[in-house]
């Protein structure tokens, strides 16, 4: 688990700009640290990384790594969990290791597959590999996107990063808010990829390489769960044949990512998700694991004694810490830091505060990430199967909505049936309209994902299931654990998210995984076997938090100075009154727009910190 970073340019840059450049990322791997520069044809390049040890935690793990004939040298961010069994594959084919870390794993494949052996990885990666024989270099991100790996490009110099912060120290890089990606972002609260704040910078999609040769750039997808799910199929399989299978598959996925030669526990929140992750651990590991939860002084958001229980019945070290107001506000001003563009999902706090707790003793954690996605576990999805069934009735419903037939609750449902696109991706036109009436430049990227339109499933949920993994999960959980662990140096692995499950998932009878309202039906009866129901049902909370007492107590000065005439009309970016109304209604308790003042409080965070 690294941080990684360079430039290719036609001129060269100093030493010391590269370390700086490096250095920004220290968190990410405070272990070690290495740079190359070199040529590649007629263009200068640097590389750099920052190291967190993981594997063989001897120098022969140093990056950037070189092949024997120092003809291919690589920089890279992650874990190949099928190392070992890649490794064993390349030796019968002739290759010889100089050490016993997946970083080599990754040369020799290139050497002997060329770029598409990202096809045989099984892992979380973003790397940059140059060929200097052929003269081009390849950067790449592993299937759903749990490293990150931004770039800019300007026609005439390429940067790129484990996070912005090594672009932005970069000394020719030049930032530009884009603005036509800001309705996106208050709606949402996160950028999806390729998009980022700054103009000439982007995120490589997750399950894309992206190859540079002489100046010119083009990606092209290797892995995609939309594809995936359309070439599968369906499986026949009988449902105690897919529980069987789903365990074996899911027993495997954890014993990979134990693998490490540092400390492994995991976060245990009390819900099904990171249970089953503990619960499944615990039972491949020879002795007790330790596992951390955090908990909350206000019962509606606690779950803490829940996560007690659960690692009482499995036997875990269990480890929590009960976080007090002042946790709180030091994380906060840490946010424009660590998530370097405006990333406004408040569960990133306690998300912190916890990999804050769990590095007092481990380097390498595994969470329950991507149980939601997969086996249809949000609330809302219930929602738009709901919104289906009755969809037969909407012309009904359209005519009597017309014709002033209709009560005002059933109204409201049928507007609703007006817009499938819209209740699939959990669009409301009130908060659109909010976000709209905010910005002084709306009319950019739609806040809707066109992507949508590719994915031709009749069934409203798988649709919105598959559209998630995509999109928020990718963007928004992902990014938030990734940049919330290693804010800490910690290593975040994902079980539920090993391709191998996502595939499986997505394949089955979608009664396996949602009936008769009950969801994650075949995860839940996986879970069963180890953990007791009356442990597990109660209701889903999620990793929520009081953000609106703090946003109107202690942060209530910052909030009157970010909604100031002066400093708004300097921005350009927004509406004056139509801030000043969000803000004053929100510190009087005459809304509840919390959400959409959390992400203009957190974009005005990251503006000051990065624009000022």
């Amino acid at each position: 688990m690294c941080g990684i970073c360079g430039y290719i340019s036609k001129t060269y840059i100093s030493q010391d700009a590269l370390v700086n450049m490096n250095d920004t990322m220290e968190h990410r791997g405070p272990n070690d640290a290495g740079i190359y520069e070199g040529h590649i044809g007629d263009y200068v390049i640097g590389i750099a990384q920052r190291r967190l040890s993981i594997l063989d935690l001897s120098d022969a793990g140093h990056q950037p790594m070189f092949s024997a004939d120092r003809n291919v040298v690589l920089v890279y961010n992650g874990e190949i969990y099928n190392f070992l069994d890649l490794k064993n594959e390349l030796i019968n084919k002739g290759h010889v290791f100089r050490s016993n870390c997946d970083t080599e794993v990754i040369i020799e494949s290139y050497l002997e597959w060329g770029i598409d052996c990202v096809r045989k990885f099984n892992g979380m990666f973003a790397f940059a590999l140059v060929d200097s024989k052929k003269r081009t270099a390849y950067f790449a991100r592993d299937r759903v996107g749990k490293k990150p790996l931004y770039y800019f490009n300007d026609g005439n110099e390429f940067i790129f990063g484990s996070e912005l912060k090594p672009i932005m120290q970069y000394p020719k890089f030049y930032k530009i808010i884009r603005k036509d990606v800001l309705a996106r972002y208050f709606f949402r609260g996160y950028i999806a990829a390729p998009d980022t704040i700054f103009q000439n910078v982007y995120k490589l999609r997750p399950g894309h390489v992206m190859i540079w040769h002489k100046g010119m750039v083009q990606d092209y997808a290797y892995w995609d769960i939309v594809d995936e799910h359309k070439k599968n199929g369906i499986c026949n399989i009988s449902y105690d044949e897919a529980q069987v299978q789903l365990e074996k598959l899911l027993l495997d996925a954890i014993s990979k990512r134990m693998i490490a030669d540092v400390p492994v526990g995991t976060f245990l929140s009390g819900g099904i998700d990171s249970s089953l992750v503990t619960a499944l651990a615990q039972k491949v590991s020879g002795q007790p694991i330790k596992s951390y939860s955090i908990g909350f002084q206000n019962p509606q958001y606690n779950e803490a004694q829940f996560a007690a229980h659960i690692a009482r019945y499995i036997g875990t070290d269990h480890h929590e810490l009960y976080v007090t107001d002042n946790d709180f506000i030091q994380v906060m001003d840490d946010l424009p830091y660590f998530y370097d563009e405006p990333f406004a999902d408040s569960s990133q706090i306690p998300t912190m505060l916890v990999s804050k707790l769990a590095k007092q003793d481990i380097t390498v954690v595994l969470s329950g990430d991507g149980g939601d996605e997969l086996f249809c576990g949000y609330n809302e999805y219930s929602i738009i199967a709901l919104t289906q069934k009755f969809y037969c009735i909407s012309d009904i419903l359209r005519f009597m909505n017309k014709e002033g037939l209709l009560f005002n609750k059933v109204k409201s449902l049928a507007e609703i049936y007006d817009f499938q696109d819209a209740l699939c991706q959990n669009i409301t036109y009130k908060r659109k309209n909010q976000v709209s009436d905010l910005l002084s430049h709306d009319g950019g990227i739609p806040v809707w994902y066109r992507r949508e339109k590719n994915i031709l499933e009749k069934n409203w949920q798988v649709r919105r299931m598959l559209l998630d993994v995509k999109t928020y999960m990718a963007e928004d959980i992902l990014t938030k654990v990734d940049r919330a662990s290693m804010r800490y140096s910690l290593e975040a692995r994902c079980p539920l998210l090993d391709y191998r499950v996502i595939e499986f998932a997505f394949s089955l009878p979608h009664q396996y995984v949602y009936a008769n309202r009950i969801k994650k039906k075949l995860l839940k009866d996986v879970l069963y076997k180890y953990v007791p129901r009356r442990l597990i049902d109660r209701p889903k909370k999620g990793f929520a938090i009081p953000i609106g007492g703090y946003l109107r107590t202690s942060k209530r000065d910052l909030l009157k100075h970010i909604a100031d005439r002066d400093f708004i009309n300097e921005q350009d970016i927004f509406d004056y009154q139509s801030v000043l109304k969000l803000i004053q209604d929100f510190l009087s308790g005459n809304n509840r727009e919390q959400a959409l003042v959390w992400r203009y409080f957190v974009f005005q965070m990251w503006y000051e910190k990065y624009m000022v």
